[in-house]
């Protein structure tokens, strides 16, 4: 038993296992042959996880602030701890929680990602099916819990279990409450990370670990808009006194940053100068109106295809959307359009992806249309709207698009 404490010390110091978890692997262990088999298992298990590259591509200005968080999460320790990642619109926080997702779950027995938690917590089922569904990444079975408190078992099961869940855009403290609970709710060493735009929801339910996402500094974020403008480090020299104007706009948002350069690739230097004007016209620019300047840029055609994944299809399968809207091949070229803008991206499950302040512009963009009569709004998205709407006979509705919706009516108001 000797030569194996040694044995374990040394890899304890490779950082390959912790040794306060060695600790606490040693004390259940039922023999030495056991408790080697459990090490060797720890230690194969992280192996797998390391690689060549750190980080993916693309993370300019984002990793100093994710080896910041790591240390924050005190990985090791078996004590319990819950980190809000705390930011703009914009800034990275989903990007970020994602990034450091990877690179750990590998250390935890469970985990769950819980994306677009604001959204998806006011769509028909709210914060129960939430909570299912955290729960059925957890325990990797379907389950279905129809009661606002947890069952017995289901409590004592997350209380023997290591899980890792990112619960992200968070908005509201109720959300927390109901989806995690009480701090003795999950096993040791279990870690939670939560994003928000809101300091006052990690507060308010008293995370003490917060941490505020900063925007990029100047050659972090002229890297990023020359990766994007020119697919390039560096910027030609012509447009170099345009480049700092534009991101003096961006204000170090990496959204803005990059959708500003996508915008403008392989554009005239009269465009660029007539981009610049633009700006120039908005006396306070908020994120919004620099995300506009690109929208507004764009053929009436594409404007439409972008409202119409803005209010129904973010997050669906690419093939399913181009079969729904036609499958023409105006809609695979309007497709990549929006993707060469950066309005819009693919995921590795084939999913189209909006970011959600884009998202929340295009919904708000449909939202000012006939702010008198929805009926005449195009799309028609909103459930109360179309419940009105419907109620009222006023307008013919394309049913291919109020489907869904109708759905998310009838759980509301039954």
């Amino acid at each position: 038993m000797k030569e194996l404490l040694m044995f374990l010390f040394i890899f304890s110091v490779s950082n390959l296992v912790q040794f306060e978890s060695l600790l606490f692997i040693f004390a259940l262990a039922r023999s030495e042959a056991h408790l080697l088999d459990v090490v060797v298992k720890d230690i194969l298990k992280k192996v797998e996880n390391i690689t060549v590259s750190t980080y993916p591509s693309g993370l300019v200005g984002l990793n100093s602030q994710i080896e910041k968080i790591k240390s924050l999460l005190c990985l090791g320790r078996l004590d319990f701890k819950i980190v809000g990642i705390w930011g703009m619109g914009g800034i990275g926080k989903t990007t970020i929680a994602g990034v450091i997702f990877n690179q750990i779950s590998k250390e935890f027995e469970s985990k769950c990602f819980l994306a677009n938690v604001r959204e998806e917590s006011e769509k028909g089922g709210g914060l129960l099916h939430l909570r299912d569904q955290v729960l059925s990444e957890v325990f990797e079975e379907n389950l279905r819990i129809r009661t606002p408190n947890l069952p017995e078992y289901v409590r004592e099961r997350l209380q023997r279990t290591k899980v890792l869940i990112v619960l992200d855009d968070v908005n509201k403290v109720g959300q927390l409450e109901y989806l995690i609970g009480g701090l003795e709710r999950f096993g040791p060493g279990s870690r939670i990370i939560v994003t928000t735009r809101d300091r006052q929801v990690l507060d308010n339910f008293g995370v003490g670990n917060i941490y505020k996402v900063n925007g990029l500094k100047y050659r972090e974020a002229l890297e990023l808009f020359c990766n994007c403008a020119f697919k390039e480090n560096h910027c030609p020299e012509d447009l170099l006194v345009h480049s700092k104007r534009i991101l003096d706009y961006a204000n170090g948002n990496p959204l803005a940053v990059r959708v500003l350069g996508s915008f403008l690739r392989q554009k005239s230097k009269l465009d660029w100068e007539n981009a610049l004007d633009n700006l120039k016209r908005i006396s306070d620019p908020d994120i919004y109106d620099v995300l506009k300047i690109s929208y507004n840029e764009i053929k009436a055609e594409e404007k439409s295809l972008f409202l119409d994944i803005a209010c129904f299809f973010n997050g669906k399968d690419k093939d399913s959307v181009l079969k729904m809207i036609g499958d023409s091949s105006f809609a695979h070229y309007g497709l990549n359009v929006l993707l060469d803008k950066s309005f819009v991206t693919v995921s590795r499950g084939n999913q189209l992806q909006m970011h959600d302040l884009l998202q929340e512009m295009g919904r708000e963009i449909v939202g000012q249309e006939s702010i008198e009569q929805p009926g005449k709004r195009s799309p028609l998205w909103y459930y109360e709207d179309v419940y009105n709407v419907l109620k009222k006979n006023k307008v013919r509705i394309y049913l291919a698009f109020v489907a869904t919706v109708i759905c998310q009516t009838n759980n509301m108001h039954q």
